[in-house]
């Protein structure tokens, strides 16, 4: 099947490449690149370490609300990218995967933290259009997040992206159980709301934010999942919350 790039430039209702804001960042972000290649690898990097992943309760978010934020889930790293690179006039798209909810994080997601996810989910990345081909590029963990869990959670593996193959996380073909890509918005996703616990999201990213500060001194799972409980309780003690969910 045939695929028309300029869909690929349009913006869209949360993938808002037309917005002032998204223009002057990517125009930032981007330097004196020169090459289409050169930009997209720049832009990568900048929303890769820029934007901070987090789980959000509420991911509804223009691209434009994403980069105000500073943080956001995959959708929203993704959806800002595209936003970032379509703004520089580069063709830029989205991968769907649908993927074992439970088991796709990693074996640093611990049973307590599994309890919290549905059986099937999805993971969205960012696919850009270089040299009359699509390539895959996924801008989700950020620099702290994959130092801090990369040596014991192989998903976490640092993602390099340098223009000329595809840059995907590292997770386990058996937990990925559909791909869709390259297509032109996840608005309809992006649109919808959880009815899941706001506190579910919250215990999430206070681990999220213990393996950022702390998770290089673990020597794998077990000892993380002992550290962070016993972090969490002397953080919230201390009147300390690391409780953000938005």
């Amino acid at each position: 099947m045939r695929v028309e790039t300029s869909d690929f430039l349009q913006s869209t209702r949360f993938c808002d490449a037309g917005s002032p804001a998204i223009a002057d960042a990517a125009a930032e972000a981007t330097g004196g690149a020169v090459t289409d290649r050169d930009k997209a690898v720049a832009l990568f990097r900048w929303v890769q370490d820029e934007i901070t992943y987090a789980i959000l309760h509420d991911w509804t978010h223009t691209a434009t609300e994403t980069l105000r934020m500073g943080r956001g889930s995959c959708s929203n790293k993704a959806n800002l990218l595209c936003a970032m690179l379509r703004a520089q006039n580069i063709p830029a798209g989205f991968g769907v995967l649908v993927v074992n909810g439970k088991e796709y994080f990693g074996q640093g997601w611990f049973p307590a933290l599994r309890e919290m996810c549905d059986e099937t989910s999805r993971h969205f990345f960012a696919a850009v259009h270089l040299g009359g081909r699509w390539l895959r590029c996924d801008p989700s963990d950020d620099r702290a997040l994959s130092a801090g869990a990369s040596h014991f959670n192989r998903p976490s593996t640092r993602v390099h992206f340098d223009g000329t193959t595809h840059a995907d996380m590292l997770l386990d073909p058996a937990h990925v159980l559909s791909s869709s890509w390259p297509v032109p918005d996840i608005d309809r996703f992006l649109a919808r709301k959880t009815a899941k616990p706001r506190e579910d999201f919250a215990y999430m990213n206070s681990y999220l934010e213990f393996v950022r500060l702390h998770g290089s001194r673990c020597a794998g799972p077990r000892e993380v999942e002992e550290a962070f409980h016993a972090w969490r309780r002397e953080t919230v003690a201390g009147g300390r919350s690391p409780m953000r969910t938005n």
